[in-house]
């Protein structure tokens, strides 16, 4: 994974202008590429169920514009939670 990422470095570091741009852009695509390397879950459940987080915000509403909240999924049989907002 190091001589991976040495590897793209030396090719952005080729490639990107020295001016601020060239290197936003060059580093904007070098996160991409490392973003593409994570997990994805083997067997995601759907379920219709609500899940026990901390703190309760179930059934709160939530006024528009405010930052988003940080909350935690409590209960060990969790691995990851995708949140779908409509």
């Amino acid at each position: 994974m190091k001589k991976i990422i040495h590897i793209l470095y030396s090719f952005l570091k080729r490639v990107t202008t020295p001016s601020l741009s060239g290197r936003v852009w060059g580093g904007s695509f070098f996160l991409l590429l490392l973003s593409a390397c994570t997990s994805s879950p083997t067997d995601p459940e759907k379920t219709d169920a609500l899940p026990t987080i901390y703190p309760d915000y179930i059934g709160v509403t939530i006024p528009v514009g405010i930052a988003p909240l940080n909350f935690s999924v409590e209960g060990n049989d969790v691995e990851r939670v995708d949140v779908t907002v409509t």
